[in-house]
């Protein structure tokens, strides 16, 4: 399996790995963090991917939650649409969709909002009729539409964390 596929794999990881310097040592937000990791990837040899892996304490996934190439990460694999999930349901974020990590202005309003993988929140308000889930995190309360929902891969909780 070497060959375009392979490329693409070594890019992606290379890509990723930019990421999480940028978010979790320069604490860059993610909208900045994938724009400069654009940039960066480029410059990354073997050698440092190779420390940046170490640095990083190897990660399995990108900072919004999807797996490196090859990865299993078992919250990711138990994971189910948000857009399925019923009202009054407390759910652990488990990752967010490629496709919504290329929408630079969804993944700022996530960000601000504190929507990362590993974070909790409530569904309070499932409204069909208006396109929105209305989510909870502490003392924030803010909406989502539901085509977003589909994007953001969660973990129902079957007993409530303790706080």
């Amino acid at each position: 399996a070497t060959g375009a596929g392979h490329r693409g794999r070594a890019a992606y990881r290379r890509h990723t790995l930019a990421e999480r310097l940028m978010t979790d040592v320069l604490g860059l937000d993610w909208a900045q963090a994938h724009r400069e990791a654009h940039r960066f990837e480029h410059v990354i040899t073997p050698l440092i991917e190779e420390r940046l892996a170490e640095l990083l304490k190897y990660p399995q996934t990108c900072p919004h939650g999807n797996p490196f190439p090859g990865v299993r990460v078992p919250l990711v694999e138990e994971s189910v649409p948000l857009s399925t999930v019923t009202e009054g349901t407390t759910v652990e974020v488990a990752r967010i969709s490629e496709e919504a990590e290329r929408d630079i202005q969804l993944l700022g309003y996530l960000d601000t909002h504190g929507v990362k993988p590993g974070i909790w929140v409530v569904v309070t308000q499932v409204a069909p009729w208006l396109g929105t889930i209305m989510l909870r995190r502490e003392d924030d309360e803010f909406p989502i539409g539901l085509q977003v929902a589909t994007k953001i891969h969660v973990r129902p909780l079957q007993t409530p964390p303790q706080s």
